[in-house]
C-alpha cells in the first residue's frame, strides 16, 4: 500500500523546517528531538499495522483465512471502509496533539495543534485566489480571516524570519488567526499576536517543552 513510502515523506516534511531552524540559529537545537517524538510513534502505528494486515491477507492459519474469505473481503467492497483504509494508509489524517509542540491544548470537536489543516482555498496578500497546500513548504502560513494582520505577521517575521511566511485570507476557519508549519500541521490557533509569540518562544526556544 505504499505505507512505507508516506512514512518517509512525512519524516522528511516534518525534520526538514526543524533542521532549517536549528541551522538558521532560529531555533534552539532541542528543537530537533521533537521529530523523533511526534514522528516514531507514526511509524510504530504503520509497522504494526501493515504487520498484521499482512498475516490476514496471507491466512497462514485456517482461522486466518475464514476472516479474509468472510469478513475481510466483504468489508473491503464497501465505500465507508474503503474510504477509511485510504485515509489511513495516505497517511493524510496523522496527528500530533499529543506530541511536545501541541501545547496544553483543551480538549475539544474540531481542529486543533497538532492536527494536519486541510488544503483550505484562501486568498494571497496580492489579491490572487491561492490553495493553502500550494504556498506552504518551505514557507509557513498565516491564516486569518481579515485581510488586516499586520502585527500577527510582525511576531512571525520576528521569531521565523523575513520571508518565512505567507500571510493569507480564509473565509472559514475554526478562528481568527491560525500559523501553520511548512509541514501543514497546526501549529497555533488564536487571536492574539502577543499568545502567538509566546507560542513560537516555547517552540524555538524550549522546543516545545511546558
Amino acid at each position: 500500500g505504499g505505507q512505507g513510502l508516506n512514512t518517509g515523506l512525512g519524516d522528511a516534511e516534518n525534520l526538514a523546517w526543524k533542521l532549517a531552524l536549528v541551522a538558521e540559529g532560529r531555533a534552539a537545537q532541542s528543537l530537533l528531538d521533537t521529530y523523533e517524538a511526534e514522528r516514531r510513534p507514526i511509524a510504530e502505528e504503520v509497522l504494526a499495522s501493515t504487520s498484521a494486515m499482512t498475516r490476514l491477507v496471507v491466512g497462514d492459519t485456517r482461522i486466518a483465512r475464514v476472516l479474509r474469505n468472510h469478513l475481510f473481503v466483504p468489508l473491503m467492497n464497501r465505500p465507508s471502509v474503503q474510504r477509511a483504509l485510504w485515509e489511513k494508509s495516505s497517511q493524510l489524517k496523522v496527528t500530533y496533539r499529543r506530541g511536545p509542540l501541541a501545547g496544553r491544548a483543551l480538549p475539544g470537536r474540531g481542529l486543533r495543534v497538532g492536527d494536519r489543516v486541510p488544503d483550505l482555498d484562501c486568498v494571497r496578500e496580492d489579491g490572487l485566489r491561492t490553495r493553502l497546500h500550494s504556498e506552504l513548504g518551505p514557507a509557513w502560513a498565516l491564516l486569518v480571516m481579515a485581510p488586516d494582520a499586520a502585527g500577527h505577521m510582525t511576531v512571525v517575521g520576528r521569531r521565523l524570519g523575513e520571508g518565512a511566511a505567507v500571510s493569507l485570507t480564509a473565509s472559514r476557519l475554526p478562528a481568527p488567526a491560525m500559523l501553520v508549519r511548512p509541514d501543514g500541521h497546526l501549529a497555533w490557533r488564536g487571536s492574539s499576536p502577543a499568545d502567538l509569540d509566546l507560542t513560537l518562544t516555547r517552540i524555538l526556544e524550549r522546543g516545545g517543552a511546558r
